[in-house]
């Protein structure tokens, strides 16, 4: 009889060294298979969308001065335009070891909450949170 097992691995999705740590647990383990919390949805629309999404968010921080750049807020929104550290290591992994990869998310979550990253990346929305306090850098890790 074979037995299956399954391991379950967090992630914060915004630990520096999270993409370091996400390889070592895998490479360690070596499982046969991956999953991740994502809808393939979310994956093709940060594919199609983002150098576009980047470009606006990058231009309108411009406009805002050197505040706007090194804003912990915008920090954050470039990381939510890219493809997070979670699938980039997981995809790469999967394919060295010629394993599946299965995203498991339900589009309709994503699609509702990816509807909003222009306004995101907005001027209007960018003046809003530079008036805002920034996060504690602590904070901001977890």
């Amino acid at each position: 009889m074979n037995s299956v097992r399954l391991m379950l691995a967090g992630t914060i999705h915004k630990d520096p060294a999270g993409a370091d740590r996400l390889w070592k647990f895998l490479d360690d383990r070596r499982p046969s298979g991956l999953t991740l919390e994502m809808s393939l949805y979310s994956l093709r629309f940060r594919r199609e969308h983002r150098e576009r999404l980047a470009s606006e968010l990058e231009a309108n921080v411009q406009k805002l001065g050197p505040k706007a750049a090194a804003s912990a807020h915008v920090r954050e929104i470039r990381r939510a335009i890219e493809l997070p550290y979670e699938y980039e290591v997981r995809e790469s992994y999967a394919r060295r070891r010629d394993i599946p990869l299965e995203l498991v998310d339900i589009a309709k979550v994503s699609r509702d909450y990816l509807a909003h990253y222009d306004e995101l990346v907005s001027a209007d929305n960018l003046k809003k949170l530079l008036a805002a306090p920034e996060p504690d850098a602590a904070a901001e890790a977890d």
